[in-house]
């Protein structure tokens, strides 16, 4: 079950039932992280419910490449014997040889579309899940009958090509997550939204002053528009050493994809003018002041830049 406060007040009243009457009950719920850190009275009330029932908090980690073949494994009704264990070998890099018997085209199929699903969503269960339903709504996964009279998942040949062709992989945002994290950008203060919208045209880590100049915002307001940045879950900051300013990058690739798509060609045009101007003064690579130049229509400088990058 969700965590929120209606359940925690529940849960407070069945748990002195259950001391009065010995009961031995196990209730499992989940909250996001970030859900946690947007509602300090929900973290108070979880920390109200340890002293008086015995509580265990379990963090979740991302799906590894192994697993997340074995899930489509499991979903497609295919798993087989020793196909876990050369999973987990693919993904240290090992070479695995094939075994009779073990359906090498099908494993291959499931390979690819395992190797994808974990590039594309960094193996996180819900995208993962919602990506595959996607999939099936568009008809490239489809429910086969087999001999045996059991049901299986089959891919079609419009995935196989989708999925080799680079420019589709953001049109593959599913609804529902593209949904979510609209609803996360849209709850965030003005600022913090835009330092969000910011980071989604740098496209990779950027620090804070960075950030800040490209908003335009204020020394104040911007740091505490990327502590609530960072608290929702669409931001993470990455430490760097002794001295040295920290840097602040999705917490997903698919966060920043939905972020850059929402902003619309006119305001992504002008924040690529933003960034090529500020960028020109920091000493950075050749090739990312061409696709800054190019995004905003600055064909003679991207080009520029492109000779630059080849040489």
């Amino acid at each position: 079950q969700w965590v929120d406060g209606a359940s925690l007040d529940l849960l407070r009243y069945l748990g002195r039932y259950w001391k009065a009457h010995g009961s031995r009950v196990l209730r499992l719920g989940t909250i996001r992280s970030e859900g946690m850190a947007l509602n300090p009275q929900l973290s108070a009330d979880l920390s109200d419910l340890g002293r008086d029932l015995p509580v265990t908090r379990i963090a979740l980690q991302p799906l590894s490449q192994a697993e997340t073949i074995q899930l489509l494994q499991a979903i497609t009704g295919e798993a087989e014997s020793g196909t876990s264990s050369r999973a987990e070998e693919r993904e240290h890099g090992a070479a695995v040889p094939a075994t009779p018997g073990t359906g090498p085209a099908l494993e291959t199929k499931l390979s690819v579309l395992g190797d994808f699903l974990f590039a594309h969503t960094g193996g996180q269960p819900l995208y993962l899940l919602e990506t595959l339903k996607l999939f099936r709504d568009r008809h490239w996964l489809v429910p086969r009958l087999r001999a045996d009279g059991s049901w299986g998942l089959e891919s079609t040949g419009e995935m196989s090509t989708a999925l080799v062709q680079k420019e589709s992989r953001s049109t593959l945002v599913p609804p529902s997550v593209r949904a979510m994290i609209l609803a996360r950008l849209t709850r965030l203060q003005p600022i913090a939204r835009q330092l969000v919208q910011a980071s989604a045209v740098l496209g990779n880590q950027a620090t804070a002053k960075l950030l800040w100049q490209l908003a335009e915002v204020e020394l104040q307001a911007g740091v505490e528009g990327l502590e609530e940045a960072v608290g929702s879950g669409l931001l993470r900051e990455e430490e760097a050493g002794m001295g040295r300013p920290g840097s602040y990058r999705f917490a997903h690739d698919l966060i920043r994809d939905v972020v850059y798509t929402e902003l619309g060609a006119a305001r992504r045009h002008v924040l690529h003018q933003r960034v090529l101007a500020l960028l020109q003064t920091e000493g950075v690579a050749a090739a990312e002041l061409a696709y800054h130049a190019m995004a905003s229509g600055e064909t003679q400088a991207a080009y520029r830049y492109s000779m630059q990058a080849g040489d």
